[in-house]
């Protein structure tokens, strides 16, 4: 399944990013994505906020959703990426609160 993750700031807000994502199945609210990178050792780590399905309603055939996003938000990551270590300390440079990575072996 195809999806975009919407990145968006700590708490929410504005759309800042997207990254179009195959996923095996549609996460959850409050369920956590961690991306490789695959240039740069580390990880990207973001917690679900939301989703949504966008689709198109047709009155003379089968309405269809062809569209889902995932709204998430930056989290940190004892493993986290440079370049994501820069985002979560830009968030904070901003004021934003950002939320940590469960303390596990994942």
């Amino acid at each position: 399944m195809n999806v975009t993750l919407a990145i968006v700031p700590p708490d929410g807000g504005e759309t800042d990013y997207q990254i179009d994502l195959k996923v095996p199945h549609l996460p959850r609210s409050g369920e956590y994505i961690y991306l490789s990178e695959e240039e740069f050792p580390g990880v990207r780590a973001f917690l679900v906020r939301n989703i949504f399905h966008q689709g198109k309603h047709s009155s003379s055939e089968i309405s269809e959703i062809d569209t889902v996003v995932l709204e998430v938000e930056f989290i940190e990551h004892p493993y986290q990426s440079d370049s994501h270590k820069q985002s979560v300390e830009m968030y904070k440079a901003r004021g934003y609160t950002v939320k940590s990575a469960p303390e596990t072996a994942y």
